[in-house]
């Protein structure tokens, strides 16, 4: 169930690739300040791990329920463990970079951190996931170093 408001025609969008499974590598959410896009690019991150939509048992490795069936609509259900861990921020897979740093130097290595960690299969999850909010306060060069991952 997703919970941005506003963005009707984008959440049909990202219901319908999800739903066929043609999820684009990455995406660029732009607008106005205060619009809900770091909510739906969150959201966006716990449907791509979500279990309860994919169909996929709850439940340790041996024994998982076999009743668990695929929701009717892709999208983040708030309830499984990946959504609960997504919330909290404990998720292994997903990653929210918020604030980057002024320092020219630093500001590379942080892109330099996140090619390297994209790099690795995912932990706990289907996939690796990276919200980079505030994206436009990056560099010149490492903008263009983000382009190569």
């Amino acid at each position: 169930m997703w919970r941005t408001r506003g963005h009707d025609g984008v959440v049909d969008l990202l219901k319908v690739s999800l739903a066929t499974d043609h999820v684009s590598h990455a995406y660029l959410i732009t607008g106005p300040d205060h619009t809900g896009k770091a909510t739906l690019a969150r959201e966006l991150a716990m449907a791509l791990n979500c279990s309860t939509w994919q169909g996929e048992p709850e439940g340790s490795l041996f024994g998982g329920s076999a009743s668990a069936t695929a929701a009717a609509e892709p999208g983040p259900c708030y309830e499984c463990a990946a959504c609960r861990k997504a919330l909290a921020g404990t998720h292994p897979d997903l990653q929210v970079f918020e604030g980057w740093t002024t320092e020219h130097a630093r500001i590379i290595d942080q892109v330099r951190a996140i090619q390297y960690a994209a790099g690795l299969l995912p932990f706990e999850g289907r996939r690796k996931v990276y919200v980079l909010l505030q994206a436009e306060d990056l560099t010149l060069p490492a903008q263009n170093a983000l382009l190569k991952t």
